[in-house]
């Protein structure tokens, strides 16, 4: 490679066009920690609705929406977090537990979760420290 002294032009070879000057751009990089940076005015409106604290007062790992909720219904979400896993209802006002799993071993950790169709009904699909991966079958008409 040779360079005319400039860093935005190099001398490269490819194929058989020798000595074809390529520009090349520098890398914007990132700003430094601590520096206030002004971005363009976002189009996005985020409404809060409500919150909840998990009575473990620990790490929750994983937050997943069940994407086949029907757009009528209100929204249905999972967290796992230590070893417990609950699926939350969004209701209009608030937040409601309608499903908590604990696993009885205290050092169980849960991971993450995954939602699925099987047979027509919601299923759920956990990872945990102990064993590769569990389901719980979840039909939605039982706690709704």
């Amino acid at each position: 490679m040779k360079s005319d002294g400039s860093d935005s032009d190099v001398s490269i070879k490819v194929g058989n066009q020798k000595g074809r000057k390529k520009r090349m751009t520098k890398k914007k990089t990132a700003p430094k920690i601590g520096k206030t940076v002004k971005y363009g005015k976002s189009t996005d409106r985020f409404l809060y609705n409500s919150s909840l604290k998990e009575d473990h007062n620990d790490h929750i790992f994983s937050v997943t929406f069940d994407p086949f909720v029907h757009p009528n219904q209100n929204q249905i979400f999972a967290t796992v977090a230590k070893n417990g896993l609950r699926i939350y209802e969004c209701k209009k006002d608030r937040t409601t537990p309608i499903h908590v799993f604990e696993d009885p071993d205290k050092n169980e950790n849960f991971y993450t979760t995954a939602w699925g169709i099987l047979e027509g009904d919601p299923i759920l699909a956990f990872a945990r420290l102990s064993r590769m991966h569990t389901s719980f079958k979840y039909i939605k008409e039982n706690y709704l």
